[in-house]
């Protein structure tokens, strides 16, 4: 059925963000390589290696932890072993990140530093990096956001949602077109661990979401204008 209904890009992309608006209730997610290799750029170090190694059943969790439930307490965790002072159980590169709209005038708006020099954006002032190599890795999501920054702003615009759309502009469109392939084929897909989470969608009143398909349109919107989509939006 999913297969037969997302044929335009516009159906495509619709269904994205349904994935990205509606569904993030978390960005503790593995990145993609394209994200990952932006942290390298700015000089992001990896996270610290989990005591015992990465459980096989839980991700970003210690083999020295495991999961139990009940139904008293739901989900929790337990320790296997009596674990030293200081042992990391859970670590985890974020699968994107953005900046709070009210600190873009004193932070980098790549790696969030606070700024004590600025190398401003080349077509706006309404953001700045610390650094050449943040700047560049920056301006591979920003070019999208640029023009549109002070819309996204005065729509009221939440860092969630603003979070939805930085999960797109962070990676090719390219990349998004086979994520299009793997869901219909059940394919493993980096992004489609963000697109099966929890939608609590039962749990939400119809004023959520109003708010939610309005910024869904809005940052379609934004992206098509911004020349995102490029031949595949024609």
């Amino acid at each position: 059925m999913l297969a037969q209904r997302l044929r335009s890009p516009d159906e495509v992309f619709h269904q994205i963000w349904k994935s990205t608006v509606f569904y993030v209730t978390s960005v503790a997610q593995q990145p993609t390589n394209h994200y990952r290799q932006l942290l390298r750029i700015s000089g992001f170090t990896d996270p610290p290696e989990l005591y015992e190694g990465e459980s096989r059943a839980i991700p970003g969790t210690s083999s020295a932890m495991s999961m139990r439930r009940s139904k008293d307490k739901g989900r929790y965790m337990v320790a296997n072993e009596r674990l030293p002072v200081g042992a990391i159980l859970t670590s985890e590169e974020p699968y994107a990140s953005v900046l709070n709209f009210d600190k873009q005038n004193n932070h980098c708006l790549h790696c969030y530093t606070r700024l004590k020099r600025v190398v401003p954006c080349p077509t706006c002032s309404g953001v700045a990096y610390c650094s050449a190599p943040c700047a560049n890795a920056g301006q591979v999501y920003h070019q999208w956001e640029c023009q549109f920054m002070e819309l996204m702003i005065g729509s009221g615009m939440s860092v969630n949602a603003a979070l939805s759309m930085r999960m797109i502009t962070q990676s090719p469109v390219e990349y998004f077109l086979q994520l299009v392939d793997a869901i219909r084929n059940n394919d493993e897909h980096p992004h489609l661990k963000i697109y099966n989470l929890e939608t609590h969608s039962q749990t939400r009143e119809p004023k959520d979401f109003v708010y939610r398909t309005l910024m869904a349109i809005l940052q379609l919107e934004i992206i098509r204008a911004s020349g995102y989509f490029g031949a595949c939006g024609s």
